[in-house]
């Protein structure tokens, strides 16, 4: 759950990356999830805008940053430093554009590529509210994201359904990871695990 207050001491921060093409919703998402009654709006993200929050999970205090990256292609160079030491990643697509769920094996391969590290990585299929218009069924979507070893979800930032689900689901997984490094760390490093944005 999200914290009222920044006046706590947080167990772990990690760095959580948007990514997809342009007009997939990356920008509606974040926005529904900082705030579920917010009036959306659609102007594209030009470099990148930042979540910064504090949540409650399984008695772990837990500082998120969420990225959201611009999809243009004449800001992916600027975009591929904010990859590094993102400790998961929700990739974004829309159901009703054919094109940008063909463009996930780029986007999942440019972060890689970015990444010293493996991120956690759920693949959501965005606009579930024009379901007349989906041209990505929705198992081609289970399928890739089971092919990469990540969750899957069909969202609508419009009108929040599942959002909420993703954001709960990444944070899981990414905690869960988390607490296994505390395990197998050396007494010394645990504090390396915990208080930094780090991958996982």
């Amino acid at each position: 759950k999200k914290m009222d207050t920044v006046d706590v001491e947080f167990d772990y921060m990690v760095k959580l990356v948007m990514i997809g093409d342009s007009s997939v919703g990356k920008t509606s998402f974040i926005q529904r999830l900082n705030d579920p009654d917010a009036v959306l709006e659609t102007n594209a993200t030009i470099g990148y805008e930042l979540l910064s929050k504090f949540i409650e999970h399984n008695d772990k205090y837990i500082q998120v940053h969420l990225w959201d990256t611009a999809g243009q292609e004449k800001h992916r160079a600027m975009v591929q430093t904010y990859y590094r030491r993102s400790a998961g990643a929700i990739l974004l697509y829309d159901i009703t554009d054919r094109t940008s769920f063909d463009n996930l094996h780029k986007w999942v391969k440019e972060l890689r590529e970015n990444n010293e590290d493996s991120s956690k990585l759920v693949v959501v299929g965005n606009k579930t509210d024009l379901e007349d218009r989906r041209a990505v069924y929705e198992h081609e979507g289970e399928e890739f994201a089971m092919n990469n070893d990540a969750a899957f979800f069909e969202v609508s930032a419009l009108t929040g359904e599942n959002v909420d689900r993703v954001f709960d689901t990444l944070i899981s997984k990414i905690v869960e990871c988390l607490q296994q490094m505390e395990l197998e760390a050396p007494m010394n490093k645990v504090s390396d695990v915990k208080k930094s944005v780090i991958s996982c």
